[in-house]
């Protein structure tokens, strides 16, 4: 059982699909996003950029930043799928290590 728990691990996008799409909270993606994006805005320019974009929104969402909320959340998952790609093999060797 603990073997499987290894492979089950919630990704940033899973948390953001489910916080945006599955319980329709905007806010709580939002907070999400910010904080992924922290942790990458000094090595990709464009995570900077959405970074920036989303730490300026106000609680009033207007349209545009709803658009630029879902910018963001597009940039994500193809960053985080490219990364997750180039090390997946790292944490396949990770679960049987322990």
């Amino acid at each position: 059982m603990i073997f499987f728990k290894c492979f089950y691990k919630p990704s940033i996008v899973d948390n953001i699909k489910s916080a945006y799409i599955e319980h329709n909270d905007i806010d709580k993606s939002t907070t999400l996003m910010i904080q992924y994006l922290h942790t990458v805005k000094y090595i990709h320019p464009i995570a900077y950029m959405h970074y920036q974009t989303l730490r300026k929104q106000s609680y009033i969402k207007t349209p545009n930043m709803v658009l630029q909320h879902d910018c963001a959340y597009e940039w994500i998952i193809k960053y985080h799928s490219n990364v997750s790609a180039n090390s997946s093999f790292s944490r396949f060797f990770a679960c049987f290590s322990i």
